[in-house]
């Protein structure tokens, strides 16, 4: 390394060059003192006199310095604790080669199967895994930004417990006490005054769990609130079957599409592979291979709408009476299935209204259905009345072909309560309620505001517990909170709308020692293990022997059939099995009754102004709110 040639001490020697303007017009004794500075060591002593004057390049040379020696500090700065490399690397580990698992999170009651990335046991990437029906290798917006909500900095790191108007640390001995000494309070009543709220839950560990501490405490009662929810559907397929049961469509199989209000192709249920279906039909394979026509109804513009070959601009509230006047033009063009609803249609007050809607494309649509019956299908929106959901069932009924163009998967839970009704119930009876403990959720922020949740909470003698994977607004209320593990990090299992069960495996320790709704559940149960793979595996014992059995049957090796097997085939592929469903025709009766005990909509005036309230694809119901990619999509 070379010094560059210093400044003349002595001018006039030769011919004046300069470096820059500023040079040139320098004082003839501040270019001394640069050539003073350049000599060894000159510029260190000027800048460390009192007497110095700070120029331009001396705060620079100065800040130089200064950067220099928090560099050097920063690299001799030793961790506060000992750490130590893989005395034995762990099996199958190698640096810089990625590992792939497949695992499942939840939407609802519909569950979405991934396969996650993981770099030296860290997850780092999520993609769809094209084996499960729920996916079909693709994903949505969620599941893209879904590490983020394990690395984000801000999740709860530990219990917490009320003093005075705040929630002070505590450790999870503390928090295990305080659960324990719960428990035991509620034995002597039977749980007379325990009531459990959770968000609704596809998981089977869940519900039996659930049954368990019903056994054990029976007069408690568990209370289901989602802010966005499928409530509408399981009513109306209550009203059309006599059970909550919801239909899965298949739009490869149709030739003939509508949606009613019906964002399939965005933010309903179902939504990464009804994209993979439909994209099937409309997809030229061939000449002789026609695309599927799609007909959207719909007052918002949304990426199903923006697909459709047809779309009627309509207003919400006008999408219940364009679903009955479909049915009666239905019914009028030869579809007798339809007669006896159509008839009770016309029967009520103000009969079938249909000023405002464009009859024109009303009668086309109709008639394009009737010309594909058995290739058809009639899909209403998740936010629609219970009736139009019913009507749209009757429909399929009489123009699909069930089996191919739908199906219904099983009735997976048919005693929960809508969550609307749920958490009514759980305020009317409120001064009755000792303790409450809350599964997840954010009730105080999204509940309705006519429950007055955050009034709930501050009841005098109101003992509350909230499981979370923040300290949200319902933890800053409640008296013990406690931090939730992320499902990348907890065992489970969940449950696809078609019936596929899948198992949920973490990829990564508890960062914050997180617990599952499960391992708390099983705390209050009494369940002799609290460990959520041993609760998963014990669901599914009686599972995994009869489908050993039918492999066996099937030709399969014995050898090649045993439950440890088959729980690590189901670990690696991502799902286990699909829980075959009953076939089921529409009760044209009950849903004649539940017309006339409607009454008829009524059309929107032109002055009014119509509201609707609609997840946000990326923030969702606001749970995804401190997620960054989320925070940064339009």
């Amino acid at each position: 390394m070379t010094r560059r040639k210093s400044y003349e001490l002595n001018p006039g020697k030769g011919p004046s060059m300069w470096l820059s303007l500023e040079d040139k017009a320098a004082e003839p004794a501040e270019l001394q003192k640069l050539a003073e500075e350049e000599q060894p060591g000159g510029f260190i002593t000027d800048l460390l006199s009192p007497k110095a004057l700070v120029s331009r390049r001396s705060f620079v040379q100065g800040s130089s310095i200064a950067a220099l020696a928090a560099g050097i500090q920063g690299c001799v700065r030793r961790p506060e604790n000992e750490i130590l490399p893989y005395s034995n690397a762990p099996e199958h580990l190698v640096p810089g080669v990625s590992s792939h698992f497949a695992t499942v999170t939840a939407r609802g009651r519909d569950a979405l199967g991934v396969v996650v990335t993981s770099h030296e046991g860290r997850p780092t990437k999520v993609e769809g895994n094209r084996l499960h029906p729920g996916s079909l290798g693709g994903t949505d917006v969620r599941a893209q930004a879904y590490v983020w909500d394990l690395y984000d900095p801000d999740r709860s790191q530990s219990p917490a417990r009320r003093n005075g108007n705040a929630l002070v640390d505590a450790s999870s001995d503390d928090f295990d006490q305080a659960i324990d000494a719960l428990i035991k309070n509620h034995e002597a009543d039977q749980g007379a005054g325990l009531r459990l709220l959770s968000p609704i839950s596809n998981s089977p560990t869940f519900r039996r769990l659930r049954t368990k501490v019903l056994g054990r405490f029976p007069k408690a009662r568990f209370h289901t609130y989602s802010a966005v929810n499928d409530d509408n559907a399981r009513e109306g397929g209550r009203i059309a079957y006599g059970e909550p049961m919801v239909p899965v469509y298949n739009y490869g199989g149709a030739k003939v599409i509508v949606s009613l209000a019906s964002d399939f192709l965005g933010a309903d249920p179902g939504a990464v592979a009804a994209g993979a279906r439909f994209a099937s039909r409309r997809r030229l394979a061939s000449p002789d291979a026609p695309m599927s026509r799609f007909y959207a109804v719909e007052s918002n513009y949304t990426v199903t709408g923006s697909m459709a070959d047809n779309r009627l601009r309509m207003r919400q509230a006008d999408v219940a009476r364009f679903t009955e006047a479909l049915v009666d033009q239905l019914a009028s063009l030869g579809v007798t299935q339809l007669g006896a609803i159509a008839a009770k249609l016309r029967q009520r007050p103000g009969a079938i209204d249909t000023n405002g809607i464009d009859t024109k494309f009303l009668s086309a649509l109709a008639e394009d259905l009737v010309n594909n019956t058995g290739q058809s299908i009639v899909v209403p929106g998740a936010g629609q009345p219970p009736l139009v959901h019913a009507l749209a069932l009757a429909m399929n009924d009489a123009l699909g072909k069930a089996g191919e163009t739908y199906h219904l998967g099983p009735n997976l839970d048919p005693n929960d309560e809508s969550s609307r009704k749920s958490i009514a119930d759980l305020a009317k009876e409120i001064d009755q309620v000792t303790s409450l403990i809350m599964l997840g959720g954010n009730p105080v922020y999204d509940a309705p505001s006519d429950v007055k949740f955050a009034q709930l909470l501050g009841r005098e003698g109101l003992t509350s517990v909230h499981v979370a994977t923040h300290r949200d607004e319902t933890s800053a209320l409640s008296s013990w909170h406690a931090p939730l593990a992320h499902e990348l990090e907890a065992w489970g299992d969940q449950t696809a709308l078609d019936g596929t069960i899948s198992f949920q495996q973490p990829l990564i320790a508890p960062l914050y020692g997180g617990i599952s709704a499960l391992e708390l559940l099983a705390r209050i149960a009494g369940e002799k293990t609290l460990k959520a793979h041993d609760l998963v595996r014990e669901t599914h014992g009686t599972g995994l022997d009869v489908h050993a059995k039918n492999l066996i049957r099937a030709g399969f090796p014995t050898e090649y059939t045993s439950d440890e097997q088959i729980w690590r085939g189901a670990l690696h592929t991502g799902l286990l099995k699909r829980q075959p469903s009953d076939a089921k025709i529409t009760s044209i009766d009950a849903i004649v009754s539940a017309v006339a005990a409607s009454p008829p909509p009524k059309p929107v005036g032109q002055g009014s102004v119509e509201v609707s309230f609609e997840p946000d694809p990326a923030l969702w119901d606001g749970s995804q709110a401190n997620n960054l990619w989320a925070l940064e999509l339009p």
